[in-house]
């Protein structure tokens, strides 16, 4: 009798083993909750950004890239509301609107309101290739409690093609 209990115990532990094996990686891969900063999710934050309510498509595609006569340079524009930003203190703390071009994050920008209140930010031609670039509006959200969560939303992309004689005011770059 005692080696017949043996053999069901050993036989029944590597099925008990690989179960809990098999639980424990599942429960390692399983996704992580969407962060909330400041009360908000990442849908809440886009809904109040935006630059109309009713508005369709989404609040970081990127409209027009045209020449910009405050930056002295090109420039993106994004249907995010720049009032909005200001209003709800959006740049205390580390948070940001920039560009990914050529998935590259351009860090900091500077930027400014449009005629129509929507965001225009500095197209850096350091970060162009003399191709087809494709360029990325994305808004960077920080926790200012736990330094390691955030909220990371990346428009749809464009294509911008350029060549060597990208010209702005008048004059070849």
């Amino acid at each position: 009798m005692k080696l017949r209990s043996r053999v069901i115990l050993f036989g029944l532990l590597p099925v008990a083993v690989l179960t809990a094996v098999y639980l424990g990686y599942s429960v390692m891969f399983a996704p992580l909750p969407k962060p909330v900063i400041r009360g908000m999710n990442e849908m809440q934050w886009l809904q109040l950004l935006k630059s109309d309510a009713n508005e369709v498509g989404h609040p970081l595609r990127i409209l027009r890239i045209d020449y910009d006569d405050k930056s002295n340079g090109l420039a993106v524009e994004v249907p995010l509301s720049y009032d909005a930003l200001m209003k709800n203190d959006f740049f205390e703390g580390n948070n940001r609107v920039t560009l990914k071009i050529n998935t590259q994050n351009t860090g900091y920008l500077l930027f400014h309101r449009s005629t129509s209140g929507k965001c225009v930010l500095e197209l850096p031609r350091r970060e162009l290739t003399l191709e087809t670039n494709q360029i990325q509006a994305m808004l960077w959200i920080a926790n200012p409690v736990v330094k390691d969560r955030w909220i990371e939303i990346i428009g749809p992309g464009t294509n911008f093609v350029t060549s060597n004689l990208l010209n702005t005011n008048g004059h070849q770059q």
